[in-house]
């Protein structure tokens, strides 16, 4: 049967910490109640502690997949899980991809989670999983896989050509700076060049 202690019981566990501490130099609780013998007369507490208990299988990769200009692969992860934080749902990132499973709004363990990622055969890439508000109970870092080398060598060589509305230079900065620079990035040792032309008589922007 549990003791009940008396208020002086805690008064001198007080003093017996501070005294071990500042002579005997203990520096915590399980260090000092090893130290000395108290016997039967234990103090018993009950902790609720939250765990980041989120699972990743090993990442499956597809083979190459051709695609214009640059070449994908997918990969996908199974993430399973126990005992959510309540109102929290999880992240599951792979390199700027973020994927959201709302664990919140009903979605049950486990759930499939499928990235397409560029086919350029990097190695030892993860995947990291997390809790989206409780963050402080850390991460959940797959295994490494490999992506698949590039199965194709598609480039484009030609000019574009594009109309621009009146708003010049802003729908078509965009278009400088977003999808041209795209281009450029995959096309390898071939040239694009882009041409923009008002959407009237006047000609060239």
């Amino acid at each position: 049967m549990q003791k009940s202690l008396p208020v002086s019981y805690f008064s001198n566990m007080v003093l017996l910490y501070f005294w071990s501490t500042a002579f005997l130099g203990i520096g915590n609780w399980t260090d000092i109640s090893s130290y000395f013998d108290f016997g039967d007369d234990k103090i018993e507490t009950t902790q609720s502690v939250l765990m980041n208990n989120i699972t990743l299988s090993s990442p499956s990769v597809s083979s190459c997949i051709d695609h214009p200009l640059r070449d994908v692969a997918t990969v996908s992860v199974n993430v399973s899980w126990t005992s959510p934080p309540s109102g929290d749902d999880i992240e599951v990132q792979l390199g700027d991809k973020i994927e959201n499973i709302f664990v919140s709004s009903g979605t049950t363990s486990p759930q499939t989670v499928e990235f397409v990622v560029p086919a350029n055969g990097t190695f030892g890439n993860t995947i990291v999983s997390r809790w989206k508000t409780n963050t402080g109970l850390g991460e959940t870092t797959s295994s490494p896989f490999n992506a698949p080398a590039a199965c194709s060598v598609d480039q484009i060589n030609s000019k574009i050509l594009y109309l621009c509305g009146a708003e010049k230079p802003y729908d078509g900065d965009p278009w400088d700076h977003g999808i041209i620079e795209y281009l450029d990035d995959v096309n390898g040792s071939k040239t694009v060049s882009p041409i923009l032309t008002k959407n009237d008589a006047s000609g060239m922007g």
